[in-house]
């Protein structure tokens, strides 16, 4: 699993970096467009987690024996250290969303009914959440606004609603918890937070709402925001303090560029990106099968598999197949589990691979990329 992450991390960093890319070079564009443009990325990252077909592989048997008599002298083994580290982060990320969900929820719950929308005083502005029924919470201090302040915070809320950002950002941080170790990934979350309320912001004035008196009431918003009630992490809030200067630049921007994405548009962005993920798979899958002028490799030195202790103590037997790709040059490359034995043992088998060297496969005599497969038995003499 381990490796499935990482190598996804690194395809990924291509598709994440045309996406800061194409986001810079339309900084003049709507916010809508590069909202699109990053949640595309972020979809492009998950699909790259789909492991392309397989071409036919060849098969190659090694034995790890462990002599049962000498069980009680053998050392300790270490405990793979990337698979738990990469784990601990990921639950503690889910861990944190579904505390947010858990918070908003009893929040909701305690709120005041007012209508449309609900009032609560553990609230620091204004939001909304929710994906079957979206639910718009407005913090207490608003109960003593005038009718048409309120409207214009209604409508701000109801645009997320229509733009289903609740459901985006939500999914941006399922992403990041999976891929909470990548820059990229986190950078990508972020814009996509902000352009999605530059672009709610877009649709609140092109509804005919003022710019200037608009900026003024995110400015009255914020000034809450930090001194009260905090506001979840999983909510889609008017006003967060980070980059609210550049949100009221483009507010009062009046050569802003506000129109919406359109489907044309929309289309020709999630077309690029399954492109890009489809050619980053073929480059990752340009690997020869046996046969037809193509020889195997032939390894060259190996290095034994040892016992986990884990399994070494309740005498675990059995066989660990793993999938690799011998490069040009003879090294084992995209190392991926394809039956797991467990306690350990697969670790020990990867482990224990990448330290193999092979004379390559050939085509036409030249060295090519073949795929292969090596079985490893973990046995008890």
């Amino acid at each position: 699993m381990t490796e499935l992450i990482l190598s996804t991390a690194l395809r990924g960093t291509v598709v994440l970096g045309a996406a800061w890319l194409a986001t810079w070079l339309l900084r003049r564009a709507s916010a809508d467009v590069r909202h699109k443009i990053w949640l595309a990325s972020l979809i492009g990252l998950v699909l790259l987690l789909i492991p392309a077909p397989l071409p036919e592989s060849m098969t190659i048997n090694v034995d790890a024996t462990l002599d049962s008599g000498a069980v009680a002298a053998k050392a300790a083994d270490s405990v793979a250290v990337l698979p738990v580290i990469w784990a601990i982060g990921c639950l503690l990320f889910l861990l944190r969303a579904l505390l947010g969900v858990s918070s908003l929820a009893r929040v909701t719950q305690e709120a005041k009914s007012a209508g449309e929308f609900l009032l609560s005083d553990q609230v620091s502005s204004p939001l909304t959440w929710g994906a079957l029924r979206p639910v718009i919470l407005l913090p207490a201090y608003t109960e003593t606004w005038s009718e048409e302040k309120r409207a214009v915070v209604l409508r701000h809320e109801r645009a997320h609603i229509g733009r289903r950002d609740w459901l985006s950002q939500f999914f941006a941080q399922l992403v990041s918890a999976v891929f909470w170790f990548h820059p990229l990934v986190w950078l990508a979350s972020m814009r996509l937070q902000q352009e999605a309320e530059q672009a709610t912001d877009d649709l609140v004035l092109a509804s005919g709402t003022k710019s200037c008196d608009y900026a003024a009431q995110i400015l009255e918003v914020a000034r809450y925001v930090g001194r009260g009630a905090p506001s979840s992490a999983v909510a889609v809030t008017m006003v967060r303090n980070a980059a609210l200067t550049e949100r009221i630049s483009a507010i009062l921007d009046s050569a802003r560029v506000r129109a919406r994405a359109g489907r044309a548009l929309r289309a020709a962005i999630m077309t690029a990106c399954v492109c890009s993920v489809l050619l980053l798979g073929a480059c990752a899958s340009h690997v020869y099968k046996i046969g037809s002028g193509i020889t195997a490799p032939v390894p060259l030195s190996k290095s034994e598999a040892e016992y986990s202790e884990q399994a070494r103590r309740a005498k675990y037997q059995g066989t660990v197949s793993l999938s690799l790709i011998v490069n040009k040059q003879g090294k084992p490359e995209d190392v991926r589990v394809v039956k797991s034995l467990g306690m350990g043992l697969d670790e020990k088998a990867v482990e224990s691979l990448r330290k193999w060297t092979f004379k390559p496969g050939t085509k036409d005599g030249k060295p090519v990329a073949v795929r292969a497969v090596i079985e490893v038995n973990f046995r008890l003499l």
